[in-house]
């Protein structure tokens, strides 16, 4: 099952593209010298694949495979430490319920 659901998720990940102004904001956070980071519940291969697209924006990955899966708040503990900040001090957006529920347990601000 596992592997089925890997195959999928490259699949997706190879059609994967960037949404309308995504690549300027990105790149206008790494301007002002913003730290960011995924944390997802993709696979590491999956989440590779996607960030050909996206480019080298993100300085740290958090998958399912590094860490318990959202909503479990491990990998944005993980992601707060090796930034060295707070929760108060980061902001999560993501695109699921998973990121709501796991970035307000983590206690980040979370926009969707």
């Amino acid at each position: 099952m596992w592997q089925r659901i890997k195959e999928i998720e490259q699949e997706a990940a190879q059609k994967a593209k960037p949404k309308k102004f995504a690549l300027e904001v990105l790149e206008t956070l790494k301007e002002r010298s913003i730290k960011m980071a995924i944390w997802t519940r993709n696979s590491n291969e999956a989440t590779e694949i996607s960030l050909k697209v996206l480019g080298p924006y993100f300085s740290h990955i958090q998958t399912r495979e590094n860490s318990t899966p959202k909503p479990a708040i491990h990998g944005m503990n993980n992601i707060l430490s090796q930034f060295k900040v707070s929760s108060g001090e980061a902001l999560y957006i993501g695109d699921s319920h998973y990121d709501i529920e796991g970035g307000s347990k983590a206690g980040v601000k979370t926009l969707i």
